[in-house]
C-alpha cells in the first residue's frame, strides 16, 4: 500500500475540552429585578424543607458574578453563544483494528435508490442557513457599536432547567406553558440588546436547492409560502414564550420578531407576498407592522446576509432606544439566558451518546471544543472500504490533510495484529520524516513485544541519479527479500514518488 501524502496525522490520544464549569464559592451583590412576592424575607413561619427565601437573590447574584467572569466586557461588546457553530452532520464511533475512529455519515448515505440526493440534505441546508445568519449578525457587530448577546438554537428546555438551581421554581420558565403546548421548541436566533431590546428570529432553509430539484416558479412559490406560514406560527409561539419568561420585569422589555430566509432574495419574497395579499397581511401582523406596510425590509433575506445594515436599521434601530432596557434589566436577562443556570451547548453526534450537546459558552471553550473535534480520527466510507477490502496494491492520492497517512497506519496495525510483518519504506529524503513518524507510532501503539518485532523500517533513496538509483533499488529489493523470508511481508510507503 502506498501514498502520495504530503501531510499526516498520527493517532495520538487527545484530551477533550472542558465541559462547562463547576460552581465555586463565588458570591456577589446585585441589583436584579426580583419578582414581586418572591425572594422577599418572609420572616417567621417558614416550613421545614422549604427553599430559603433568600435563595433567589443569592442565586441571581451568583449568576451575574459568573457572567461577569465569563464575559468581562458584557457592557461594551457583542458576544455570541455558543461562540462557534458546530455543524450537525452525523458521525458514528467505531473500533477499527483496536483504534477508535469516527465515520462521517453523509446525507446521501441513506438515500433510497432513484431518489435525488438533494431531498435528503435538510441537515446540511439548516447548517448553511444558520451560518449565513450568524455571519450577518457578525457583520452587524463588527464596528463594535452594538452591545448585545446573540444566542443561536437555544432550546426551551435548556433555559433554567429545573435541576439547575433552587431559584428556578421562582422564576417564569417554559415548563409553566406545558398546558398550552408551548414548553417544547427553540429560539433559532435570540438577540438581547443593551439598548434596543430583544429580537427573536425564525430561520427557514428554503430556496437553496430549487434549481437542483428542478422546481417550476409555481412550485418554488408554493414552497416559500409553506415555509413562511410555518415561520409565522413559530414566531408567535416564540413571542408568547419570551413574554412569559420576562413577565416579572417591570416594565417589560421590547420584543421584536423577524422572519429569516437566508436563501430567498427580497425580490422573490416580494413577489410571493404580492401574489398572496392575505399572507402579506399575516406577515405584517406577526412583525407588528401596519397592514399597509411593506414587510420585506423587516425580514432577513439573502440580500442582507453580506450587507445586513439596512435590515438591522429597519428592524431594530428604527424603533429607537427601548426605555425598559436599563442596565439592571439587561444584566438580569443576560444572567438568566447566558448564565450558569441555562445550558449553552453545541451539537455533538458521538460522545457520550448521539445528540449530546456539550456545554460551550466562552470563546476559550469554543476553541477547545473545535480543537477536540479536529484531533479526532475521521475516516470516510471509501477509506473504510479500502481498509477492509483492498487489492494487493493500493495507491492513495489526495490533498494534504484528508487522512492518507492515517489510513496507512490503520492498515499496518491490522497486518501486525494478524501476525504479519510490516515494512515501513522511505523511498526519498522527503519521506524520511513521515516514514519515521509512522514507524514510531506503530511502535508506541503496539504493546506486545512479539508484535513489535514484526515492524521494520528501511530508508532507500530512489530519486538520485540513474546509477545510484539502480543500486538503491537493488539494495531495497535485497532488504525486502530478506525480511520476507520471515513470513508474508506488507509494505507501507508514505510520500511515494508520483511517477
Amino acid at each position: 500500500m502506498a501514498s502520495s501524502s504530503t501531510a499526516s496525522r498520527s493517532p495520538a490520544s487527545s484530551q477533550g475540552p472542558p465541559r462547562g464549569h463547576q460552581r465555586s464559592g463565588l458570591s456577589a451583590q446585585s441589583s436584579h429585578n426580583v419578582p414581586q412576592g418572591q425572594g422577599q424575607n418572609q420572616g417567621q413561619g417558614q416550613g421545614q424543607g422549604q427553599v430559603p427565601t433568600t435563595s433567589l437573590q443569592q442565586d441571581m447574584a451568583f449568576w451575574l458574578a459568573r457572567v461577569k467572569e465569563w464575559y468581562p466586557k458584557l457592557q461594551e461588546r457583542t458576544y455570541f453563544l455558543p461562540p462557534v457553530y458546530m455543524n450537525t452532520t452525523g458521525e458514528q464511533a467505531v473500533q477499527i483494528f483496536g483504534t477508535e475512529v469516527f465515520i462521517k455519515r453523509l446525507p446521501a448515505d441513506n438515500v433510497p435508490k432513484g431518489v435525488p440526493d438533494v431531498l435528503f440534505n435538510s441537515t446540511v441546508k439548516e447548517d448553511k442557513s444558520q451560518q449565513k445568519v450568524l455571519k450577518a449578525l457578525h457583520e452587524v457587530s463588527k464596528d463594535g457599536k452594538e452591545v448585545m448577546f446573540v444566542l443561536s438554537q437555544l432550546n426551551f428546555k435548556d433555559y433554567l432547567p429545573s435541576h439547575s438551581s433552587s431559584a428556578t421554581p421562582r422564576l417564569p420558565t417554559p415548563r409553566d406553558l406545558k398546558s398550552q403546548n408551548k414548553d417544547q421548541g427553540d429560539f433559532d436566533v435570540l438577540v438581547l440588546h443593551k439598548h434596543l431590546g430583544v429580537l427573536v428570529g425564525e430561520i427557514k432553509s428554503v430556496g437553496d436547492n430549487f434549481q437542483e430539484l428542478g422546481f417550476s416558479e409555481q412550485k418554488q412559490e408554493q414552497e416559500i409560502k409553506k415555509k413562511v406560514k410555518q415561520a409565522l406560527k413559530q414566531l408567535d409561539k416564540a413571542l408568547d414564550v419570551l413574554t412569559h419568561l420576562t413577565k416579572d420585569q417591570q416594565p417589560l422589555p421590547r420584543i421584536l420578531k423577524t422572519l429569516i430566509l437566508p436563501s430567498i432574495s427580497q425580490e422573490q419574497l416580494q413577489q410571493v407576498l404580492n401574489n398572496d395579499p392575505p399572507l402579506k397581511d399575516d406577515v405584517c401582523k406577526c412583525l407588528d407592522l401596519p397592514i399597509t406596510s411593506d414587510p420585506v425590509p423587516y425580514c432577513l433575506t439573502s440580500d442582507d446576509v453580506t450587507e445586513p445594515d439596512n435590515w438591522w436599521k429597519q428592524r431594530m434601530a428604527a424603533n429607537g432606544l427601548d426605555p425598559a432596557m436599563n442596565d439592571s434589566v439587561y444584566l438580569d436577562l443576560v444572567s438568566r439566558f447566558c448564565g450558569p443556570a441555562t445550558t449553552v451547548s453545541v451539537f455533538c453526534s458521538s460522545e457520550p451518546r448521539l445528540g449530546h450537546r456539550p456545554d460551550v459558552r466562552t470563546e476559550g471553550e469554543g476553541v477547545s471544543e473545535t480543537g477536540h473535534r479536529f484531533t479526532r480520527f475521521m475516516v470516510t466510507p471509501t477509506q473504510l472500504t479500502v481498509l477492509h477490502v483492498s487489492p494487493p496494491f493500493v495507491f492513495l492520492v489526495g490533498p494534504p490533510g484528508v487522512g492518507k497517512t492515517f489510513v496507512l497506519i490503520l492498515k499496518a496495525l491490522d497486518w501486525v495484529g494478524k501476525g504479519e510483518h510490516v515494512l515501513v519504506l522511505s523511498t526519498a529524503e522527503k519521506s524520511e520524516a513521515s516514514s519515521c513518524m509512522i514507524y514510531q507510532q506503530l511502535e508506541q501503539t503496539v504493546v506486545d513485544p512479539a508484535a513489535k518485532s514484526r515492524i521494520h523500517l528501511e530508508y532507500v533513496e530512489l530519486e538520485s541519479d540513474q546509477n545510484e538509483g539502480q543500486d538503491a533499488a537493488h539494495d531495497a529489493v535485497t532488504s525486502i527479500v530478506k525480511n520476507a523470508q520471515q513470513g508474508y511481508l506488507n509494505i507501507i510507503v508514505d510520500e511515494a514518488p508520483w511517477k
